[in-house]
């Protein structure tokens, strides 16, 4: 196993967004004139956003631990209404 280094982590997701979503992203990053990642560490992971909206969400540990497990999930889109991912309950 290996670390990541954030850099390529950033990388390796936004090479495998699928070719409209990176399209839309980049567009956006034009427009707005704002093509850098953000991040955001809440001491246990990183949120990383890209394009207006969340890339990845990823454990602090992939970054430093080699034996780690790699559980890196690419963050589809959101919605504004938490509804629309519970079904209906806001709970």
């Amino acid at each position: 196993m290996r670390t990541w280094h954030k850099d390529e982590l950033i990388a390796h997701c936004i090479a495998h967004l699928d070719e409209d979503d990176r399209a839309a992203r980049s567009a956006w990053c034009r427009e707005t004139e704002e093509a850098d990642v953000a991040v955001a560490d809440d001491g246990e992971a990183l949120d990383i956003w890209w394009g207006g909206r969340p890339l990845v969400r990823v454990p602090r540990v992939v970054l430093v631990d080699p034996d780690a497990p790699v559980r890196v999930e690419l963050v589809g889109t959101v919605p504004d209404d938490v509804r629309e991912l519970t079904g209906g309950d806001p709970a």
